[in-house]
C-alpha cells in the first residue's frame, strides 16, 4: 500500500521526514482524529511488518528498531514517577527505551 492509499484507507494526513536518511530511517508522521491515527498506525505497522529488515546488532542478534512521536503533555505519563514505567518496560521486554526531548519545544518528544 502506498501512503497515499493508507491516507485514503485511514483519513490521517501523513508526513515523511527523510531528513534523517542518511542516519538509515526516515519519520512518519500522523495526524488527524484519535481513530484515523490509530487506523493509518496500523496500516503502516502491517506494512512494516512485511517489509522490515532485522538490524545486526553487535551481539549479533537481530534487533528491531522503532520510533514514536508522543505528545510533550504525555511525556510525564509515559516516564512514570522516578522512571517507573520505563523501568517497567525495559525488564518486562529487555528492550532498550530511549526518549529524546530535543523535540519539546515543538510539541513531542521522540520515543526509540
Amino acid at each position: 500500500e502506498s501512503l497515499k492509499a493508507i491516507q485514503a484507507q485511514s483519513g490521517a494526513t501523513l508526513h515523511v521526514d527523510q531528513s534523517t536518511k542518511d542516519l538509515g530511517m526516515s519519520v512518519i508522521r500522523i495526524s488527524g482524529s484519535e481513530e484515523a491515527v490509530s487506523t493509518a498506525k496500523s496500516l503502516i505497522d502491517r506494512k512494516v511488518s512485511e517489509v522490515k529488515i532485522p538490524l545486526q546488532d553487535v551481539g549479533g542478534m537481530n534487533t528491531v528498531a522503532y520510533e514514536y512521536h508522543i505528545d510533550q503533555s504525555y511525556v510525564g505519563f509515559f516516564i512514570g514517577r522516578g522512571g517507573e514505567q520505563v523501568k517497567r518496560i525495559k525488564a518486562q521486554t529487555g528492550a532498550t527505551v530511549v526518549i529524546d526531548q530535543s523535540t519539546k519545544d515543538l510539541g513531542y518528544s521522540i520515543i526509540r
